[in-house]
């Protein structure tokens, strides 16, 4: 009898190491990660769809090339990072951990933050993109370089790396490493002046975009106020003039949700893709098809905006009687559009010179004309900016109506 249960004990014993995960050489995350790809404790996510109409040959997807987790400085694990991009509707994101931290925070394994992701980012629709971001200010051995180049530090946003433990090196060696390994370069939250390592790289052709906007940064001292929300206003016009793209991020360490008002949205990069992939994004950034969004304001080059514009609006004619009475605006995308309609038109009488136009809706507007069938009509869009004097106008064709 006592054979039998210790027989009994034993094989019970081998049945419970069996199903045990295999945990030699792995951390405590990578185990944890193994076993529940999506923990049983998150019940749902709820996804909001931003949804914009196409524009011409591409796609409008929303984008964040600045974000960090546990592995360098933030608070969150890159899980986290991925459930918050699905909810908050992005599209594309990239984890962007300090390159400085990797020898502390990510001995073992350099490139824990993607990889630890990357299968859970595609398995709910996700393209991530794998990222880093690199410090004047660091040195290899993580300390403090010179007082004078910490003065003039500067941040860049290196995308699509290949070896992330390569990047933990002194700041002019990382570079030309993420360079060599086919990097794009971003230069995040630039401050008031141009920086001379960016003069650098722009001269060398490895200059890719800059942030005008960074949730991070916004109100603080480098940062211009414009219609009450803060940003890089005199950037927007360096990403103009240096043909770099426009890009807003988050650069968030703590939970996005808590680095934002309660009711704000998160910052979003818009791009015009091609195609839905890695190499689609890269594609845009590269050709500068993208805007930046952030606060219910759009700031981007004319010819991007007015693409995204045009394509997003129709008006049609308000008939009643055989006779116009008004226009319908039907607002196909995501973003709310504030609307001014120009004085001078002519024949046009509005009874109303401004109005919003929700996400994905319907406005009607009492109007009138009074020579015939009615032409187009010019708008000024209030909070898409071309620079920070200057908003994007329209000129849109009214449709006939019933």
């Amino acid at each position: 009898m006592k054979l039998r249960l210790l027989f009994g004990m034993l094989c019970m014993t081998q049945a419970i190491v069996a199903q045990q995960p295999e945990t030699k050489g792995k951390s405590y995350f990578d185990v944890v990660r193994e076993a529940y790809p999506i923990p049983p404790r998150v019940k749902r996510l709820v996804r909001k769809d931003l949804v914009f109409p196409k524009v011409g040959e591409y796609q409008v997807v929303t984008g964040d090339f600045h974000l960090h987790t546990i592995f360098s400085g933030g608070s969150v694990l890159p899980s986290e990072r991925i459930y918050e991009a699905y909810s908050d509707g992005l599209d594309v994101l990239a984890i962007t951990d300090h390159a400085e931290y990797m020898k502390t925070a990510m001995p073992d394994d350099t490139g824990r933050a993607y990889t630890q992701v990357k299968d859970l980012a595609a398995s709910l629709g996700l393209v991530l993109i794998r990222g880093a971001e690199v410090s004047t200010v660091y040195s290899a051995e993580n300390e403090l370089m010179s007082e004078v180049t910490a003065r003039k530090n500067a941040d860049f946003i290196v995308l699509f790396v290949k070896d992330e433990n390569s990047l933990f090196a002194p700041f002019e060696t990382a570079m030309e490493r993420a360079r060599q390994q086919g990097c794009l370069n971003i230069l995040a939250h630039p401050g008031p002046d141009w920086h001379p390592m960016a003069k650098k790289f722009l001269q060398m052709g490895w200059l890719h975009g800059v942030e005008i906007r960074n949730t991070g940064a916004a109100g603080g001292t480098a940062t211009d106020e414009v219609d009450n929300r803060f940003l890089y206003p005199k950037v927007a016009n360096w990403a103009r003039e240096k043909g770099l793209a426009m890009i807003a991020s988050s650069d968030a360490h703590a939970a996005t949700r808590f680095e934002r008002d309660p009711n704000q949205d998160r910052d979003f990069t818009l791009l015009l893709v091609k195609e839905r992939s890695p190499e689609g994004v890269r594609d845009a950034i590269v050709s500068k098809r993208t805007m930046a969004w952030f606060e219910n304001m759009l700031w981007g080059s004319e010819e991007n905006l007015s693409a995204l514009a045009a394509g997003s609006l129709e008006l049609q004619e308000i008939r009643m009687g055989g006779v116009l009475r008004g226009i319908r605006i039907y607002n196909k995308s995501a973003f709310p559009f504030e609307v001014r309609f120009l004085e001078g038109q002519g024949a046009w009488r509005m009874t109303r010179s401004r109005i919003t136009l929700p996400a994905h809706s319907t406005t009607a507007c009492p109007a009138s004309f009074s020579a015939g069938s009615a032409p187009e009509i010019r708008l000024r869009l209030t909070n898409v900016f071309v620079d920070k004097d200057t908003n994007l106008e329209l000129k849109k064709r009214v449709a006939t109506g019933q």
